[in-house]
């Protein structure tokens, strides 16, 4: 399913590979392009100097959709997890609402740690961090 289409030579951030798919942010959107379909324009720097190494945790890469095809992200959710903690991969908001235009009740830092609760679509969890309870995107966290 294509939730939204990004238009050849597009830059892009990749966020991860993940069987096959990057998972990219386009303009805080968050999604999954395949893999063949993605330039990296910014080589990630390998591990120990080892060039068939890969770190990972990859930092954030650009890349370009190149100008040969047109590439519509893949609306891949991440599996929720069982209630319990999850880790922050990217600094992220907790929202009142699972809304993105929603009011911003704090911060979540990279490497933070939130308590799952419950997954309310395909595209927010509902966490716990801090005593504070709210939404946040589930790109942007995974299992502990």
């Amino acid at each position: 399913m294509a939730f939204l289409k990004i238009a050849e030579g597009t830059t892009v951030l990749i966020l991860g590979l993940d069987n096959g798919y990057y998972r990219v942010d386009h303009k805080e959107i968050i999604g999954y392009v395949e893999e063949k379909l993605v330039k990296v324009i910014e080589p990630i720097a390998p591990a120990d100097g080892d060039p068939a190494a890969r770190p990972a945790e990859a930092p954030p890469a650009p890349a370009v959709i190149p100008a040969t095809t047109e590439a519509r992200p893949r609306a891949l959710t991440p599996q929720p997890p069982a209630p319990g903690a999850c880790i922050v991969t990217r600094e992220t908001s907790l929202r009142a609402a699972p809304d993105h235009r929603s009011k911003v009740i704090v911060r979540l830092p990279e490497g933070g740690e939130v308590s799952f609760l419950e997954r309310t679509d395909r595209y927010w969890w509902k966490v716990q961090y801090k005593g504070r309870t709210g939404w946040a995107k589930c790109a942007l966290l995974k299992k502990k």
